[in-house]
């Protein structure tokens, strides 16, 4: 964790506590004996596994800093077709949420309250989505292969239970099997205790209420970062210095700079003119977005190579000579 943290610029030098969540990765214990979803190890073995948007593919954790200990619970960071099929008015509010560092806050879900309302974790800040368009046919729906289109908006993907159980007598390996409750919040399977409904005569299935339990005693806010499998799988070098929303520090200070020293032809502005504070979120990441697009024609990705970047600037005949920014 730490060398993907260094890797894509995350700062969590001050949180003990931060939690993370791996798409397309079933986490397996290895050579660890003993080893099961909830129990806090010093590492897990990352499986990837294709996504389905109906079953849990993705795996949730807690990496505590402190003691050097990780805990894994399984879930989603996808919205689920089926969900979406049963509740079309979501189809206009649904999003993918995009790797990067995010934050998360203790608070109810969902925030109006009603039925089925839980403690759980809210994210309140902007972030990086995909919206792919949706196809309906004989009641179910898929998404579309299309080009994708990032944007930053304040994407409400809280972290709250799957709200599925398994049958009594049910274990943890039938919760991989079970539909779950999103239109793109992240979710762990389970439900709150007090929403289970079935005569179980254990609960090591309510990965859920045990992860709720683990941060029960920790404080009010925790960083949330969220990877794809292949980056566990196969760790890029952090030498690379990769950007993503919530990345931070120097190499984020320098596309800030080169930002507020370019001009928009269409505005005759700068493509930044917020202030320089070394933090890839939303004014800085807008105003890179509409960048690239102007000059490449193209959307740009939610992951950033400053260098490369910078290559294709040092082309360009702007205002201000660029190339200093590489001192």
């Amino acid at each position: 964790m730490d060398h993907l943290c260094a890797t894509f610029h995350y700062n969590v030098q001050a949180a003990p506590t931060v939690i993370f969540a791996v798409r397309g990765c079933m986490a397996v214990g290895g050579a660890q004996a003993g080893w099961h979803f909830g129990g806090e190890y010093t590492c897990f073995h990352a499986q990837a596994v294709p996504v389905n948007y109906t079953t849990a593919r993705c795996t949730i954790g807690l990496w505590n800093r402190t003691a050097g200990r990780i805990t894994a619970f399984p879930g989603s960071t996808l919205p689920s077709l089926t969900y979406l099929a049963a509740h079309p008015l979501k189809q206009a509010t649904f999003n993918i949420l995009c790797p990067g560092f995010y934050e998360l806050r203790k608070g109810l879900h969902p925030r109006s309250g009603g039925a089925g309302a839980h403690n759980a974790l809210l994210m309140d800040s902007h972030g990086i989505v995909e919206v792919p368009a949706i196809i309906t046919r004989n009641k179910q729906v898929r998404f579309a292969k299309t080009p994708k289109n990032y944007r930053v908006v304040l994407p409400g993907d809280n972290l709250h239970a799957a709200r599925n159980e398994p049958a009594p007598g049910g274990t943890g390996s039938d919760m991989l099997t079970l539909d779950y409750s999103s239109s793109g919040c992240i979710t762990i399977c389970g439900k709150p205790k007090e929403l289970v409904t079935g005569a179980h005569t254990h609960v090591t299935w309510n990965y859920w209420q045990r992860f709720m339990d683990s941060i029960s005693s920790s404080g009010n806010l925790f960083p949330f970062l969220l990877f794809n499998a292949s980056e566990v799988q196969h760790m890029p070098r952090a030498a690379q210095g990769l950007l993503r929303y919530g990345s931070s520090g120097k190499q984020v200070r320098r596309l800030q700079t080169a930002l507020t020293r370019i001009t928009d032809s269409k505005t005759g502005m700068p493509y930044y003119s917020s202030a320089i504070n070394d933090q890839f979120t939303n004014a800085t990441v807008q105003s890179f977005f509409r960048f690239y697009k102007d000059i490449s024609g193209q959307h740009a990705g939610y992951t950033l190579k400053p260098d490369q970047l910078f290559g294709s600037i040092r082309h360009f005949k702007i205002e201000e000579n660029l190339n200093q920014l590489n001192n």
